[in-house]
């Protein structure tokens, strides 16, 4: 109760002086007002930005939030220096949930302005913005608070072209955020994707940047293709998948596998028949069978356990009625 009175009347204290400025409650909630020593719960910023009628939060010294604060689209401004010391400590677990409007203010000499332990997150839409920091380097650099929803590219197109033989792949970014590398991969159901390779990505930048990549060797009907970009400190991000039918012109069974080199799984592909079973043999580099596997008729795909192979050379080979086809691996 004591909390309680000592709120109220500091709510009547702000009100008095907001009408004597003739500032009205168009402005800002500052959180300051509402911070009792016990932290602040979603219900009390909601009574503060109601009674204020803006969507502008402000906080001037240090808050701890109290359970989950579901606040939509507000624009949280964390002030520090001049006689503040704005932070906002989300507590063990706790979520600071933003809409697609949401955005966060922080001053870049700010380290850690929004911090949590456990498994404490800050969730927010596409739209949400971030100013004054890089991006999530100042905000939870103290630790503990994960920060989800910025995409570490923003995605302008991705497409393919067939050439020749060949599928030709071509994505745009318009900016990107500690962007490693982008890694393509490809499945034949749109389903169960392996990596084709990676591309090298250009860090943090704002300006636009294109990339491409080329499949040597598609299979036959549809080829399911995605992106998945990789941070420097290994977090990653899925985007859209794009599907592109090559009309099987290559000649043979076009015989594939991913990872090569491979340690505990291979996965092969192949240009399925309807009409024909596939048997995959694996093979020592002297000819002779170690392994032999079965697929149905229009199966393109299959993932072979490589647990009991030692590490070296070994062939695959894709037989189809009369029709052989043999590629090498490597078991690391």
């Amino acid at each position: 109760m004591k909390k309680v009175y000592l709120k109220f009347r500091l709510f009547f204290i702000v009100l008095f002086i907001c009408q004597l400025a003739n500032i009205g409650f168009s402005q800002t909630c500052n959180l300051a007002f509402y911070e009792g020593g016990d932290g602040v719960t979603e219900s009390e910023v909601m009574d503060c930005l109601s009674l204020c009628s803006c969507s502008s939060i402000t906080v001037t010294s240090p808050i701890t939030m109290v359970g989950d604060w579901n606040l939509g689209d507000v624009t949280i401004t964390i002030l520090t220096g001049m006689g503040n010391s704005g932070s906002i400590a989300l507590g063990s677990n706790g979520n600071l949930n933003l809409g697609t409007g949401g955005v966060i203010i922080v001053n870049p000499a700010n380290s850690g302005a929004i911090t949590g332990s456990g498994n404490a997150q800050v969730n927010f839409g596409a739209g949400i913005q971030v100013f004054g920091a890089s991006l999530l380097d100042d905000i939870g650099a103290a630790g503990g608070a994960n920060i989800n929803g910025l995409l570490p590219i923003e995605l302008v197109s991705f497409q393919g072209q067939i050439q020749n033989t060949s599928i030709h792949l071509h994505w745009r970014t318009a900016t990107e955020q500690n962007n490693d590398y982008m890694a393509v991969e490809r499945s034949a159901d749109g389903a169960k994707f392996t990596e084709l390779g990676r591309i090298k990505g250009a860090g943090t930048t704002e300006e636009p940047q294109q990339y491409s990549f080329v499949d040597e060797n598609p299979l036959r009907g549809l080829n399911y293709y995605r992106l998945r970009q990789v941070d420097f400190d290994g977090a990653f991000e899925y985007h859209k998948t794009i599907s592109v039918l090559f009309d099987g012109k290559r000649q043979g069974l076009g015989i594939q596998a991913f990872p090569n080199p491979a340690q505990g799984q291979l996965q092969a592909t192949w240009a399925a028949a309807s009409d024909q079973a596939t048997t995959l043999q694996v093979l020592d580099m002297t000819g002779r069978k170690l392994a032999e596997y079965q697929a149905a008729a229009g199966v393109s795909t299959f993932e072979l356990p490589l647990d009991g192979l030692p590490a070296g050379l070994y062939f695959l080979k894709a037989r189809q009625g009369q029709e052989e086809e043999a590629m090498r691996f490597w078991k690391q």
